[in-house]
């Protein structure tokens, strides 16, 4: 089937937003949507543009996929989705004469789990002939940062580099003067591109000396600042031929809320004309503070939006977790109001944070927490053998400990906290997550990912 999206024979994007296309309708905007449905995985049929019922019911299946009403017809949601590079694929199978599911998940290298989990079917259960199964897909990005302490990014990546959509370095900043820095470990990129994993370094605003809130207003205060900086992204972007930017934009001040748009559209419009992607790092903190208006004018120009659903206790305050499911949902739900919800990325934090608890009489000298991998927290556990708690509510595993003595609390994330995240993709339908950041995290949590969804392959098309 030829992508009438595709470079070369491309018809203009008006073409599916020109009229809203229903049963009965007939043109060649039907058959741009028979088209691109199919490309996708959604079976409308011969692209004869005729609208008929496998037509609709495709548009059907594509509106649930997508968190959008069902009712069969095609109008500017469904186009927005269908147009976009992170539009969600869908392998579908029909199963053929005594074909067990197990045989499915090893055609599709998933295991057996996701299949009957995705379909609704008991593990165990034969599926019947030409039932259709879904094999869902979603998109993983990894935040990468420079080794420190235990801690080495890079053999995660080398390890879990096939379960990786996109790569995103943490090595980018813009100064004050709009200035961009990059500290770029060429080793990461290469074996990122030499696996086909998309590379969108993540940047954000900060300058030496200078507190975060302070430095985000001065950038946006200036003109001059903004459009250097968007130069200065677009040759970086292209320096390392990258597809795309990752811009973190946190700490913005009510009074700078359109100042701040402006810049996120200023940039997505420049990337989107050599096409290439924007997506905008939010943080769910503070949410009241910002009008309604600057959430869904993110995003609705940048590609995806990154929910930075981490560090509801961080390091300077008191102890607890890291990331509760029920912090994280509320989020969610939050941010549906503005974002498409397939237009969402949902983040996951790997590491843990051990507090030293504070003392009766007087706090400790140094009480701020410090960060933790899961090989230190099980050397911990080795050590101390104390006992994990799982806080059911909060689905947060953590534990005490007395060294030297002081008290310590440790909250942290393993494969089970991430699972329950996970599940979260599914039920709002969410693009799918980020791992902040490689290195730290719990190695079972990618057998926890890959039992979750068929992870999607470089951007633009099905994971295969």
């Amino acid at each position: 089937m030829v992508n009438p999206m595709a470079s070369g024979n491309k018809p203009e994007r008006s073409i599916l937003g020109r009229r809203i296309l229903r049963q009965g309708m007939q043109g060649d905007d039907v058959a741009c949507l028979q088209a691109r449905l199919n490309l996708l995985g959604y079976e409308a049929g011969e692209p004869d543009g005729y609208f008929g019922y496998l037509t609709g019911d495709a548009v059907k299946q594509f509106q649930a996929a997508h968190g959008l009403r069902q009712d069969g017809v095609a109008g500017p949601q469904v186009f927005a989705a269908l147009l976009s590079k992170f539009a969600l694929p869908r392998i579908t199978h029909v199963t053929g004469p005594k074909e067990t599911l197990s045989m499915v998940s090893q055609k599709y290298q998933v295991p057996v789990t996701l299949v009957a989990e995705a379909n609704h079917l008991p593990v165990e259960s034969r599926p019947y002939r030409s039932q259709r199964l879904i094999i869902p897909i979603r998109s993983v990005i990894a935040f990468y940062r420079h080794d420190h302490g235990s801690i080495s990014p890079y053999l995660s990546l080398e390890r879990n580099i096939k379960s990786i959509t996109i790569l995103s370095p943490m090595w980018v900043g813009i100064d004050t003067t709009g200035l961009v820095h990059s500290h770029l470990q060429d080793k990461a990129v290469s074996l990122a591109m030499l696996h086909e994993v998309d590379v969108m370094p993540a940047v954000s605003i900060a300058d030496v000396g200078i507190p975060e809130a302070d430095a985000v207003r001065a950038f946006l205060s200036s003109k001059k600042a903004r459009e250097a900086a968007v130069k200065g992204l677009l040759e970086l972007a292209n320096r390392l031929k990258a597809s795309g930017i990752v811009l973190c934009l946190t700490s913005v001040a009510p009074e700078d809320w359109y100042r701040g748009l402006s810049f996120v559209s200023n940039i997505a419009g420049h990337l989107h004309r050599v096409d290439k992607s924007l997506l905008a790092a939010l943080p769910v903190e503070g949410l009241d503070e910002l009008p309604a208006a600057y959430y869904e004018g993110v995003g609705r120009v940048a590609d995806q939006v990154i929910l930075l659903t981490f560090d509801q206790h961080n390091k300077e305050g008191k102890p607890g977790p890291i990331a509760s499911i029920g912090w994280v949902r509320e989020a969610i739900r939050k941010y549906m109001q503005w974002v498409p919800c397939w237009k969402t990325i949902l983040t996951v934090p790997t590491y843990g944070y051990d507090w030293p608890e504070l003392r009766r009489e007087a706090p400790l000298p140094d009480s701020k927490a410090s960060l933790v991998s899961y090989e230190e927290i099980s050397a911990l556990l080795s050590v101390f053998k104390p006992e994990v708690i799982m806080d059911e509510e909060a689905l947060a595993p953590s534990f005490r400990y007395r060294s030297c003595r002081v008290t310590h609390r440790v909250f942290f994330e393993n494969a089970v906290s991430v699972r329950a995240k996970v599940s979260l993709v599914h039920k709002y339908h969410l693009g799918g997550l980020a791992l902040y950041y490689l290195g730290p995290e719990d190695p079972l949590i990618w057998s926890t990912i890959r039992e979750g969804f068929k992870v999607r392959a470089r951007m633009g098309r099905e994971s295969q």
